[in-house]
Formats: C-alpha cells, sequence, structure tokens
C-alpha cells in the first residue's frame, strides 16, 4: 500500500455546494502549500505557506484565482514519514459520501460534467472494495456476521472446550 497507485500525490478541490460560497463572488484565501504534519507537531512555519485569493467560477467546480487561473489540483504535501500518510481507502469512501451527497442533492439541476464524472469513478473503486458475489447478497442482508453453529446428529460426538 506504500506503492503506487495507493501513494498520495495529488489532490482534487471541487466545489460541490456553490451556492453555500462566499456571496456575490467575494474571494476565499486558500493555504495552496498547507503540509500534513505529524499529530502533535507544531504550525508549520509561515514561510510554507503560500496564501492566495480564490473565488467561485460560474456553472463550474473549479476556483480562480486574481488572475483567473483555474485551481483544479494542487500537490500533496506532508512531513509525516513514509507510511503514515491517509490512506486512499480512507480518502475514496470521504470523497464517496461527498460525492453521492452532491449527486442526491441535484438530482434536477445540471451536474457539472467533471464532478459526474468524479462521481462515476468513485463509485466503480466503491463497488469493487465493498464487492460482494451475487449468491451472497441476498444472504448478507438479513443474516448476522456469526455464522451458525452446526448441528450434530443425535449419538455424535459434540467437542467441547472443557478438556474432558
Amino acid at each position: 500500500m506504500q506503492a503506487d497507485p495507493f501513494v498520495l500525490k495529488k489532490c482534487v478541490l471541487l466545489v460541490l455546494r456553490p451556492e453555500l460560497f462566499l456571496s456575490e463572488s467575494r474571494p476565499l484565501l486558500i493555504n495552496t502549500r498547507r503540509v500534513f504534519r505529524n499529530p502533535g507537531e507544531t504550525i508549520t512555519p509561515m514561510h510554507y505557506s503560500a496564501w492566495t485569493l480564490y473565488r467561485p467560477q460560474n456553472y463550474s467546480p473549479y476556483l480562480l484565482d486574481s488572475s483567473s487561473q483555474s485551481y483544479r489540483e494542487f500537490d500533496y504535501q506532508s512531513n509525516r514519514p513514509p507510511g503514515q500518510g491517509p490512506s486512499v481507502f480512507s480518502l475514496l469512501v470521504n470523497a464517496n459520501s461527498k460525492l453521492q451527497a452532491a449527486k442526491r442533492r441535484n438530482t434536477k439541476r445540471f451536474i457539472h460534467r467533471d464532478i459526474t464524472l468524479y462521481i462515476a469513478a468513485v463509485e466503480l473503486a466503491i463497488q469493487e472494495i465493498f464487492f460482494f458475489p451475487n449468491g451472497l447478497q441476498n444472504q448478507a442482508e438479513g443474516s448476522s456476521l456469526i455464522p451458525p453453529v452446526p448441528s450434530f446428529p443425535p449419538g455424535l460426538y459434540y467437542p467441547t472446550d472443557s478438556g474432558n
């Protein structure tokens, strides 16, 4: 899990709820060089920061900077030791939750093509992670995770842990 394609290198920033963004397209200050710290580590020195003003882009899930450059993805930076970054699994589960909520909210409105593509890709990954073979899907819905205790015919020895 510490080799490609499971190593996080870039992140994508999508605006899923533009109606909740700042009013009148006012800009939002974002630190575009934020570094993942170790738990308990002090705040990153200011020379690592790169605060930039971004505003929402009409009919797009991406932000624009003051020179109208689109802010779509950014490099993932970490001070954590190798293997201590966020898990791809947790990021997929989180992304799926956010994207499914956006999909449900926007059933009657236009959803940007890029968001639709992300929804489809993440849904596919989640379906593969939580795959159930067809025969087991129906059984798993109403059953517990504990397998049934086998029944033994009368007169057959039933093993116990009592040591006798």
